[in-house]
C-alpha cells in the first residue's frame, strides 16, 4: 500500500513529519500482519496483537531517532 502516491498523497498532511512516518510504520506493519504472506488467518486480530504491532513500530522509530 502507497500512502503518498496519488490518490493518497495528502493522506497524513496534518500529522508532523515524525508522527507521519511513525503512523505510516503501524499501517504498514498491521497491513502486514492481516494481509500479508505470513498472515494467520485462522488466528483473530485482538487488542493485543494490535498493541504488539504498534509497540514493534514505536521501538523501531525510536531506535531510527537516536542513531
Amino acid at each position: 500500500m502507497q500512502f503518498f502516491t496519488p490518490p493518497r498523497e495528502h493522506f497524513f498532511r496534518p500529522l508532523t513529519h515524525d508522527n507521519r512516518e511513525l503512523c505510516t510504520s503501524v499501517l504498514r506493519s498491521l497491513h502486514e500482519r492481516v494481509h500479508g504472506a505470513n498472515a494467520d488467518h485462522a488466528e483473530a486480530l485482538t487488542r493485543r496483537h494490535g498493541r504488539s504491532v504498534d509497540q514493534e513500530a514505536f521501538d523501531v522509530g525510536r531506535s531510527t531517532d537516536k542513531g
